[in-house]
C-alpha cells in the first residue's frame, strides 16, 4: 500500500510488505521497481486516493485535520425475517438517542441505533445493551430487535474528518470519496457524495483518459474543475450532516423538548427545500 504516497509529481512510493487497512489502497504493480528498503517507486500520469476515512494518502499532505469522533456511535441490524412496518420509515429521536428502520425489498428491515457514548467504551453485550437503550420504545421497535440476531448487530464508533480541506488536489493527486470528505452518516450522503465525485472527475478528465502521454497542464485543469464542483457542495453537506447529528443529541431534557418543538413548527415546505438541496444533482457538461 501506498507508504508515502501523493506526492505533486504524481509519484508514490509503495511498500508491498505492509498489510493494507481495512480502507487502503491496492497493492502496487508488478513492473514497479523494488528499493533498498523492499518499497517501490512508480510514477502515474495521475494518482486518484480514494483510501476512505483514515486515507494515508491524505494524511501525507500539508493541512490535513484529522478525524474525531462525533460522540455517538451506532449500533446496525438487519433482521432475518419480514417485518410489517405499514409502509412507514424513518428516524425517532429521544434524549441524546436516535433509531431508524428502512424497508428492504424482501420485507425484512434495516436498522440503526445511535447514542451518545465515550468512544473507547467497552460493551460485553451488544444487543443486551440495545435492548435496555431501546426496547421500551414504540412499536415496531421493540419487534425489530426480536428479529434480529444478536451476532449480526454491531456497533461503530462514528467519526468525521476534523474539518474542511483547503483542497482536494495535490499536484497529480486527488482525493475521492472518505479520503477528501469523510462525514457523519446523518444524511445518509456519504456513498453518494463519492459517486458524485467520481462522475465528476470522469466528466472533467474527458477525452484526457485516451492520451497515452497526457498533457500535465490540462490533467491539472481538469483537476482544478473537480475541486471546484465537489469541494463547496461535499463540504456544505457534510456540514449539514454535522448539524442534524448535534441536534440530535442535545443534551438534557429541556433542551430535547424545546428541540423537538422547533422541528413541530418548522414547515414542511422549508424542510423539503433542505432535502432537496441535498438529493437533487445533476453531474456536469462535459
Amino acid at each position: 500500500m501506498p507508504h508515502c504516497p501523493g506526492d505533486p509529481d504524481g509519484s508514490v512510493v509503495v511498500d508491498p510488505g505492509r498489510e493494507p487497512e481495512a480502507d487502503g489502497a491496492p497493492a502496487p504493480g508488478q513492473d514497479a521497481e523494488a528499493g533498498p528498503s523492499g518499497t517501490s517507486d512508480e510514477s502515474f500520469d495521475l494518482v486518484v486516493a480514494a483510501d476512505g476515512l483514515r486515507s494515508t494518502v491524505r494524511r501525507s499532505w500539508p493541512g490535513d485535520p484529522g478525524i474525531r469522533y462525533a460522540g455517538y456511535s451506532a449500533w446496525r441490524g438487519i433482521t432475518d425475517r419480514p417485518v410489517d412496518l405499514h409502509g412507514e420509515a424513518g428516524e425517532t429521536w429521544g434524549i441524546r438517542q436516535r433509531f431508524g428502520l428502512a424497508p428492504l425489498s424482501d420485507g425484512r428491515v434495516y436498522w440503526f441505533a445511535v447514542a451518545t457514548m465515550a468512544q473507547d467504551v467497552r460493551i460485553e453485550d451488544e444487543m443486551a445493551a440495545v435492548r435496555a437503550t431501546f426496547g421500551h420504545w414504540h412499536a415496531p421497535i421493540p419487534a425489530l430487535l426480536e428479529a434480529t440476531p444478536a451476532d449480526r448487530v454491531h456497533r461503530l464508533p462514528i467519526n468525521e474528518l476534523a474539518g474542511p480541506l483547503p483542497s482536494y488536489v495535490r499536484g497529480r493527486t486527488v482525493l475521492l470519496g472518505d479520503a477528501a470528505h469523510a462525514m457523519t452518516p446523518n444524511l445518509g450522503q456519504g456513498g453518494g457524495q463519492a459517486m458524485e465525485d467520481a462522475a465528476v472527475l470522469t466528466v472533467a478528465l474527458g477525452g484526457l483518459a485516451r492520451d497515452d502521454a497526457p498533457d500535465p497542464v490540462q490533467v491539472g485543469s481538469a483537476l482544478a474543475r473537480y475541486d471546484a464542483l465537489r469541494r463547496p457542495r461535499s463540504q456544505r453537506i457534510a456540514r449539514m450532516s454535522r448539524l442534524v447529528g448535534q441536534m440530535g443529541h442535545v443534551r438534557g431534557a429541556a433542551v430535547s423538548r424545546v428541540r423537538d418543538q422547533v422541528l413541530r413548527l418548522t414547515p414542511e415546505r422549508a424542510l423539503v427545500r433542505q432535502i432537496r438541496q441535498v438529493q437533487g444533482w445533476e453531474p456536469p457538461a462535459g
